[in-house]
């Protein structure tokens, strides 16, 4: 009854629409009632189900990682494994990950639960279409078809996503940018990156740089960068770069 009276559609109709979600398993059934016992029939509670999940994996300079979240919001599975990936061949970091990604699959269905998609975030531009990373100059990877080379691997569909372009919509769903339409998300770690939402939406650019501070020169006769320009933002205030500047060679802990 409340969704009817919030959604504006008929109690019949949003009984035939749950009940089709709940045989999908996308919604089920509360065990108490949605309103206290009294005159006539009590409603029934409805929430979201936790059979189906999302796969989400990363691959950043230093380390791989994978979360397996369901639909409440609730991490079933989560691994991170640092190593090295500068300087290694794109497919030996992709084997890795591939191995690693089966690994939580295989655990995700001991549980019974049900994969719905796999999303990668990579350190880099994506081309969105094929989830090709055209270039992340930190990993030193050029023209990687990540999405169909990891499909290949896991034998299911793939998308491949920048990763500060991943945080802004994380905080745009869930986080502090809840109903906020029009912000910028700043994020760093070695490489310095940002994703920027307009009117909801993730802002990319004409060519798919559109948060890319990292890559800003502000000191054109600074440090050399990894994208081959000199003095970018990230060659100041990158993880190394403040560790450097600190006179550790570095970042320990790992």
């Amino acid at each position: 009854a409340r969704i009817a009276a919030e959604t504006g559609l008929t109690r019949g109709t949003v009984s035939s629409l749950a009940a089709e979600l709940i045989e999908l398993e996308l919604l089920r059934e509360g065990a108490e009632a949605a309103t206290p016992r009294g005159i006539g029939r009590p409603g029934v509670a409805l929430e979201l189900s936790d059979v189906h999940v999302g796969v989400g994996l990363e691959v950043n300079v230093d380390y791989i990682a994978i979360s397996i979240e369901d639909l409440t919001g609730t991490v079933r599975y989560e691994r991170r494994s640092y190593r090295e990936n500068r300087g290694v061949a794109p497919g030996r970091v992709l084997d890795r990950l591939g191995r690693a990604a089966s690994t939580a699959l295989e655990a995700a269905a001991a549980e019974g639960l049900r994969p719905v998609g796999i999303s990668v975030a990579v350190a880099g531009i994506v081309e969105e279409a094929s989830g090709t990373v055209v270039l992340a100059p930190n990993l030193g990877w050029h023209g990687v078809p990540v999405a169909a080379e990891l499909g290949e691997r896991l034998g299911l569909s793939v998308h491949v996503e920048n990763e500060a372009n991943l945080a802004a919509l994380a905080e745009h769903w869930t986080g502090a940018a809840v109903g906020i339409d029009d912000f910028v998300c700043v994020f760093g770690e070695i490489g310095v990156g940002g994703g920027v939402v307009l009117g909801g939406r993730l802002f990319r650019g004409s060519h798919g740089f559109g948060g890319e501070f990292g890559h800003v020169s502000v000191t054109p006769d600074g440090r050399e960068c990894a994208c081959g320009s000199r003095g970018c933002v990230e060659t100041l205030v990158g993880q190394e770069s403040i560790a450097r500047a600190a006179g550790l060679d570095r970042i320990e802990g790992r």
